[in-house]
């Protein structure tokens, strides 16, 4: 059976950071944000009952692993009341429910002024006052960060026990993704989390590393653009404005398992694309066998994060339209890792297509036809 110990008010999805006393280099210069209701540790509630906020709604993480099962968090806002649930299954899935009871805080928060973050995105303030843990009353206070962006809800990468201990840094590795409005009050008749996929195409072994990404056929023949930002139709390579494909990108995207080309390496791999409006993240997977179920150790998993821009619209060589799209990746693993890649881009829909391999490492002419990623 899968075991927790209670961390309570201190490791859930909404309060970050378990264990931490939050600073993440903020320091004391920080500003308290002006918040609506009251800041104290009474009675009082935090925020306005009567106003909604851009977080109404239900948002859900991914499935995280542990040594032992796994655990599905979700975070629930109605106008100024929260709550925070984590679920524990005893399969890697999320799948076969745990006897271990599910951990929900409840209470009242207040978003306050713009924090600047260490990433250069701009964060709102969010103060959390926890009312209840598990059914037991509770007061305590937790001071954090949040950033909505077209990809869903990040969160600080620690929790303040001060307005000076507020984080300023994003923890840009946890997504939640919003599942439906908010209901009369939090967690009553709320939508059930979905397991999120973590699947993917793409390079063994290092990723972003120019090696074959994912592609296939974008257009229908007709002069319809691939995912492009025109409205139909070729064009002649000029400069487009890429704002509806900017937004077209945000999500993640996988494909299928693929065999490894490589000789001495693991034998097939996944690997998954994760787009906000300006960073990417690059995810490969490495298996022993050709369905993708026998993963290897941690350490033949890798991740890529950086920037991207898009450029002008281009004919390809199978006449096909994609659009220039330049990567520079600034990590890997969580260290300093710089490479950039140049490669091509179309979005059909719900499926995203990247250019073919190139031998040079130049930007390719055509389109990789084979294995397109889809949304999730």
């Amino acid at each position: 059976m899968f075991e927790r110990k209670q961390c309570l008010a201190l490791c859930l999805v909404l309060l970050a950071g378990c264990g931490s006393n939050g600073n993440s280099g903020g320091g004391n210069n920080l500003e308290a944000p002006t918040l609506g209701g009251s800041s104290s540790g009474d009675g009082s509630e935090l925020g306005d009952a009567g106003v909604a906020t851009e977080l109404d709604g239900t948002w859900v993480a991914e499935c995280t692993q542990a040594d032992e099962g796994s655990s599905l968090e979700r975070a629930i806002f109605n106008k100024n009341q929260f709550e925070s649930r984590v679920e524990y299954f005893d399969d890697g899935g999320c799948t076969t429910p745990a006897a271990t009871p599910t951990q929900v805080l409840t209470g009242t928060f207040a978003i306050g002024a713009p924090v600047a973050t260490s990433s250069g995105l701009e964060a709102k303030a969010i103060d959390l006052k926890v009312q209840s843990a598990n059914g037991t009353p509770v007061s305590q206070i937790i001071y954090n960060i949040f950033y909505l962006d077209q990809a869903g809800l990040f969160l600080g990468n620690e929790r303040g026990v001060t307005p000076e201990l507020r984080p300023t840094a994003l923890d840009l590795d946890t997504l939640l993704t919003r599942q439906g409005g908010a209901s009369g009050e939090p967690g009553s008749g709320t939508d059930e989390p979905e397991t999120p996929d973590d699947g993917g195409a793409g390079n063994p072994g290092t990723p972003g590393d120019g090696g074959t990404d994912t592609g296939g056929t974008p257009g229908n023949g007709n002069g319809t653009d691939g995912g492009g930002t025109d409205d139909g139709g070729a064009d002649n390579g000029g400069t487009d404005d890429n704002s509806a494909l900017a937004q077209a990108l945000v999500g993640r995207w996988k494909a299928g398992c693929a065999a490894n080309p490589t000789a001495g390496g693991p034998s097939h791999f996944t690997a998954q694309y994760r787009f906000t409006a300006t960073g990417v993240e690059y995810r490969v997977d490495n298996y022993e066998d050709p369905d993708c179920t026998v993963q290897l150790s941690a350490g033949d998993s890798s991740t890529r994060r950086g920037d991207y821009t898009l450029g002008k619209t281009v004919t390809t060589a199978e006449g096909l339209q994609a659009t220039e799209i330049d990567f520079v990746f600034s990590e890997l693993d969580g260290e300093a890792s710089g490479l950039e890649r140049q490669d091509l881009v179309a979005v059909d829909g719900s499926t995203l297509y990247l250019g073919a391999e190139s031998e040079n490492g130049a930007r390719t002419n055509a389109l990789n036809l084979q294995d397109p990623l889809s949304k999730q």
